[in-house]
């Protein structure tokens, strides 16, 4: 089975001002949530179980939310510090 990847519109905008070599890395890693949310990244020390956190880059890092009934997985924010 494999995952939906969607991006709301604040992430969305955020991943569009990314710098390219951060796309890259950005894309690698929702080939992985496609694939297998609950192996990439980690759960967010204070949120939901469905609540994840994974880094991409050397500089970057995503938070999502894993929607196993609707097979979705939803980019909530984008931060890149690099």
């Amino acid at each position: 089975m494999s995952y939906l990847v969607v991006y709301d519109a604040p992430a969305a905008r955020q991943k569009a001002g990314l710098p390219r070599p951060a796309v890259a890395a950005l894309n690698n890693l929702e080939s992985a949530l496609e694939r297998d949310p609950w192996s990439v990244g980690g759960r967010m020390h204070s949120g939901l179980k469905t609540m994840r956190e994974a880094a991409f880059g050397a500089f970057g890092f995503i938070t999502f939310v894993i929607e196993d009934n609707r097979v979705r997985v939803t980019v909530m924010n984008v931060v890149w510090t690099g």
